[in-house]
């Protein structure tokens, strides 16, 4: 019998080899399971900065107004959140491309996330103590960086949940991804406090210098995923109707709802200490930067080494329970533990109700199958089986 495609009101899903609408799965060999995470490292080494140092740097190196800082983030963050739907979907047209298409995606962005990076750390010597020039500078590098980082880290993560549709070996690539995440992670906090003592670089040229190791770095660390890493199982994804329409769907989901207002406050929570934390060891506690860098390794280690006695009460308790216990305590790297293994029951418990409609033949048909599978969540074989023939 030929394999036809199954039309839904969003996305035109391929049955595959399988025969429950995902291709057949694999264990994803480890060469290629270490090629896929490599990227993860200057992914994760670039974030930091771009919300921890920036803000120091041009606020107490460059001497650029806070007020006008502050508005200049606040712009970058809104456009940065209008572009990232649109970044997806054109990363959902490049699977056309074959099954390295989201890859092929991730080498053109690569460049403008390490262009990006770089010149927020060194802007023109002669602009220094303009507040026009040095505002317009800032607002440009952001935007850079952040339509690099953006356009990289949303193929990449894409293409990692289609590498299988087994439930175990996407753990084994969130993990593998994670681990070269917390290498990164620990660059990034350790590298501006070396870069920028006194007794190397100083401030100024020390956040030059960080921009500088950061391009061999992203250059060295992606080749392997650009080059090696497997490629997806899935066909392509062929959006029927408006894209952008879908794209709100979940949104009425009543527990989706819920569980997006938890990352919500959770992010919110994290992004104010990380951007502040300079500036009040600096200001309030009269530290110094050693001083702040250790604070900050603290604040990480603390929230990953708690992973585990959360995945435990929630075990214990539910992860509703989890979640709720995490926010009241403010533990930033520990929320997601509960509230992404609760993503799995909110999807489990509301599949039926919420992603299932029937047509006017009476057919019933898949509408977000495709869309959970690419979040790295696990649909029920009776959600993801459409009717033979």
């Amino acid at each position: 019998m030929p394999i036809r495609a199954r039309q839904t009101g969003r996305l035109s899903v391929h049955p595959g080899t399988s025969g429950n609408g995902t291709a057949a799965s694999a264990k994803i060999p480890f060469n290629r399971l270490i090629a896929y995470a490599t990227l993860q490292l200057p992914l994760a080494m670039a974030a930091l900065p771009v919300v921890l140092n920036v803000s120091h740097f041009y606020g107490e190196v460059v001497k650029l107004s806070f007020g006008i800082m502050g508005a200049i983030f606040i712009i970058a963050r809104v456009l940065d959140a209008v572009q990232d739907p649109v970044i997806g979907l054109i990363s959902d047209r490049f699977t056309r491309r074959g099954p390295r298409g989201r890859l092929l995606f991730v080498g053109l962005m690569t460049p403008l996330l390490a262009g990006g990076f770089y010149m927020l750390f060194d802007p023109p010597d002669a602009w220094f103590g303009n507040q026009t020039l040095m505002a317009l500078w800032l607002i440009a590098a952001l935007l850079l960086v952040h339509l690099g980082y953006s356009g990289v880290s949303i193929s990449y993560h894409a293409h990692g949940a289609e590498l299988s549709d087994d439930y175990n070996e996407r753990t084994r690539v969130t993990v593998g991804r994670e681990v070269f995440g917390l290498v990164g992670m620990t660059l990034a906090v350790v590298l501006p406090v070396m870069l920028t003592s006194p007794m190397l670089f100083g401030d100024s040229n020390g956040y030059m210098v960080l921009g500088l190791i950061f391009l061999p770095i992203c250059i060295l660390f992606s080749l392997p995923t650009l080059l090696a890493a497997g490629p997806s199982v899935h066909p392509p994804v062929i959006h029927a109707g408006n894209a952008f329409i879908a794209f709100f769907a979940p949104l009425k989901n009543r527990l989706f709802r819920r569980l997006l207002l938890v990352f919500v406050v959770n992010g919110s929570a994290l992004g104010v200490a990380v951007t502040v934390i300079l500036f009040y060891v600096e200001h309030v506690l009269a530290g110094n930067k050693t001083q702040a860098g250790i604070v900050l390794l603290t604040y990480f280690i603390a929230g990953a080494a708690s992973v585990p006695m959360w995945l435990l009460l929630s075990k214990r308790t539910s992860k509703a329970a989890c979640t709720a216990n995490q926010v009241t305590a403010a533990d930033t790297g520990a929320s997601d533990a509960c509230a992404e293994s609760d993503a799995h029951e909110v999807a489990n418990s509301t599949r039926l109700a919420e992603s299932q409609l029937t047509d006017r033949e009476g057919i019933r048909v898949v509408l977000n199958c495709d869309e959970q599978i690419q979040l790295g969540l696990e649909p029920a074989a009776e959600i993801c089986t459409g009717p033979s023939g």
